[in-house]
C-alpha cells in the first residue's frame, strides 16, 4: 500500500477516523508500518463549511448532485472526492 501513499498532502475520507482505524488495523494485522499521512474528513468538512445536516455520504451527495452508489467503493471513493473539491471551492471563494 505504500505507494497510494507517497507523494500526497493528504488522504480523503467520509467519515476519516472510521477510514483510518480500518487501516490502520489492517495495517498492524499485516505487520505493515501505518502511512505517516494526514487524513481529511469530508463529514467533518461539510458540517463545519456549509453547516447542514444530515451529513451521511448519501445526503451530501445529494446536496452536490453527486451519482453515488453507496457502498460500492469506487463510486464512494469518487463521491468523497469531488465533495472535498466542493468544499475547498467554498472555502477558497469565502463566505
Amino acid at each position: 500500500i505504500k505507494p497510494f501513499f507517497e507523494d500526497i498532502d493528504f488522504a480523503v475520507a467520509h467519515n476519516a477516523s472510521f477510514d483510518r482505524n480500518v487501516l490502520r488495523a489492517c495495517c498492524a494485522r499485516h505487520k505493515i508500518t501505518f502511512p505517516d499521512v494526514d487524513f481529511r474528513c469530508t463529514m467533518k468538512l461539510f458540517r463545519r463549511v456549509f453547516k447542514l445536516y444530515p451529513t451521511n455520504l448519501p445526503a451530501v451527495c445529494k446536496n452536490f448532485n453527486i451519482s453515488l452508489q453507496h457502498h460500492d467503493a469506487l463510486s464512494d471513493t469518487l463521491a468523497c472526492a469531488q465533495i472535498m473539491i466542493e468544499i475547498l471551492k467554498k472555502v477558497e471563494s469565502g463566505p
